[in-house]
């Protein structure tokens, strides 16, 4: 479970930005929004708002860039490169100010896993690991080292992290020491990056990016008669669905192709060219119940239809594996009670599972205290620099923001800031 995540110096971020999911003393939808375990809190969801350009989408990004750089080193392309190539380090400093441009960026992540608490970051540049470090706190509380590592100086190895000693002389300085260890199958290392392997970050305007989940769900007999069931109760129109998959065997490619590269181009074809057909009923001339047709999601239903398709299987999928799913512009194509129900469906169906969902949007249907508390509600928005700040509800004193409080009419009046002020009706 994720505890808290903190970025410095990516995209818009200039100052570290800190996003956290622990939840305060409000007992305020205790039951359905907070996640107990052991004497830890945390919420089970976090929304986060802002005007057009504020550096929500930014947040989901620097999410996705640390683990896309954790998991860098053990993906099958990098670790076929020769030891003397460079790795790139995919970072992408803050712009707008000559004191970042070569300064580095700045990660870490605390997080709940098996029954301890892990603490986890690096600064990189994109050559080079400026610093990396793992802690790790159990039942008692008291934390451990578990390795230090700073450039020019020697690596430090807590007696808790036995996996990383003698590994020093297989560094290199633009690799992560933890993604060396699960490469060299180390036990605490290769948790970890599961635990990352185990985020899925959405754009809710990407579709094609999305279906990869809503394929695999469906070739689960269980899962299919999940989200069709799913599908059928959003009041779409649709009675079922089904899995249209493309035959591997009518792909040909030639014959001096590597095997490895071999299986990686039938995967993408077969996905890129399977489809779900959606069943609707078909009525007679007396509007009478006729038979029932298959359409085809990709060409036939609305995007909207589609989006939800594809938003629901990782959800249920986050549920089933007690994983952190992230989406960005949850709501865009969406009607808003449809949103609204996603939303509760994920508290009500979820109370059992540690699944927690972090969400940008602009829906202030969902910033209401009937189904969100204070400490769920982010805010993004600009600095007088162009760096992205980022506060929560919860820091408003309780006198002026209540429990019941109407948060989404106050936020639209301007009371939380993170709201656009366009002047479109007037030239000069």
């Amino acid at each position: 479970m994720l505890i808290s995540f903190s970025v410095r110096n990516h995209r818009s971020i200039k100052d570290q930005v800190v996003l956290n999911l622990e939840a305060t003393n409000d007992d305020h939808l205790e039951e359905s929004r907070v996640i107990k375990w052991g004497k830890s809190r945390l919420l089970r969801s976090v929304a986060i708002y802002g005007a057009n350009a504020s550096g929500k989408s930014n947040m989901v990004k620097a999410i996705k860039a640390m683990q896309r750089i954790v998991l860098a080193a053990t993906s099958p392309s990098v670790m076929s490169l020769p030891a003397s190539v460079s790795r790139h380090i995919s970072v992408e400093p803050f712009r707008l100010s000559t004191l970042t441009q070569s300064a580095p960026s700045a990660f870490h992540v605390e997080f709940i896993l098996e029954d301890y608490t892990y603490s986890y970051g690096f600064e990189v540049t994109a050559v080079n690991v400026v610093s990396e470090y793992l802690t790790r706190k159990g039942e008692l509380g008291k934390e451990a080292m578990l390795f230090e590592r700073e450039a020019n100086n020697p690596l430090r190895i807590g007696d808790g992290f036995a996996e990383g000693k003698a590994r020093e002389q297989f560094l290199r300085p633009n690799s992560l020491f933890v993604s060396l260890c699960a490469e060299l199958n180390g036990e605490i290392s290769t948790k970890i990056l599961k635990w990352f392997q185990k985020i899925n970050i959405l754009d809710g305007l990407s579709d094609a990016q999305n279906f990869y989940d809503t394929y695999e769900r469906m070739r689960d007999p269980d899962g299919a008669t999940a989200l069709a069931d799913f599908a059928r109760r959003a009041d779409l129109g649709i009675s079922g669905l089904k899995l249209r998959e493309f035959d591997a065997k009518n792909i040909r490619l030639p014959a001096e192709i590597p095997q490895e590269v071999r299986d990686r181009q039938v995967s993408m074809i077969v996905l890129q060219n399977t489809d779900i057909a959606t069943r609707h009923t078909k009525y007679g001339p007396g509007g009478e119940p006729s038979c029932e047709v298959e359409l085809s999601l990709k060409q036939h239903e609305s995007s909207g239809t589609q989006k939800f398709v594809m938003l629901a299987a990782p959800l249920q999928k986050a549920i089933d594996s007690d994983a952190v799913v992230i989406i960005d512009e949850f709501d865009s194509r969406l009607h808003p009670l449809l949103t609204r129900e996603l939303f509760e469906w994920f508290h009500g169906k979820s109370n059992s599972s540690k699944a927690q969902l972090i969400l940008c949007t602009h829906d202030v249907l969902l910033m209401e205290p009937e189904r969100i508390r204070r400490d769920q509600v982010w805010f993004a928005e600009k600095d007088s620099q162009g760096g992205t700040i980022l506060h929560s509800l919860a820091e408003y004193p309780s006198d002026e923001v209540r429990p019941t409080t109407k948060f989404g009419r106050r936020y639209l009046l301007g009371i939380f800031g993170a709201v656009p002020h366009p002047n479109l009706r007037e030239e000069g």
